[in-house]
């Protein structure tokens, strides 16, 4: 692939790279993991552009590489990559979030009840008793609350 000379501003390389044509996209990609441009490069796309899907993966990624979970959920779900997004957000635990993210993803309800027992169980492991109490209650459709009666009455007793 023919390289270009690229300006010394990080934020002009992008808006050099993207009218010159879709085929250095790869290269502008590069550029903006290596540069950390992702907010600027997500500006220049439009939303349902192919390339700010992909801009927005790289940058989830990114986050995740961070161990910031929440946010990298976030632009995983504006992008419209949910299983991504789920799989972020069952990581930091963030159960609203990652039930809205459920329901863009059409789970049956055997996989939004197998959804609820592990993040019952993440919430259990994050001492959050009470929302894994609301959880399995809500969204488990089981029995599982009697697993979460001792430390539930230790988190009341608190």
């Amino acid at each position: 692939m023919k390289s270009i000379m690229l300006p010394k501003s990080q934020a002009c390389v992008c808006m050099i790279l993207i009218p010159v044509g879709p085929e250095y996209f790869p290269e502008c990609l590069n550029l903006i993991k290596d540069k950390n441009l992702y907010n600027e490069a997500l500006k220049l796309y439009p939303p349902n552009s192919q390339q700010y899907k992909d801009i927005s993966i790289a940058y989830g990624e990114h986050l995740l590489q961070e161990h910031l979970c929440e946010p990298a959920g976030l632009v995983f779900a504006r992008c419209g990559a949910h299983e991504k997004a789920l799989s972020a957000f069952l990581a930091c635990g963030s159960w609203q979030q990652a039930l809205c993210v459920a329901a863009q993803l059409h789970l049956t309800k055997d996989q939004l009840a197998g959804l609820g027992r592990t993040l019952a169980g993440k919430l259990a492991e994050q001492r959050k008793h009470g929302d894994a109490a609301t959880v399995l209650e809500q969204y488990a459709q089981s029995d599982d609350l009697l697993l979460l009666q001792i430390p539930l009455f230790f988190y009341m007793a608190e």
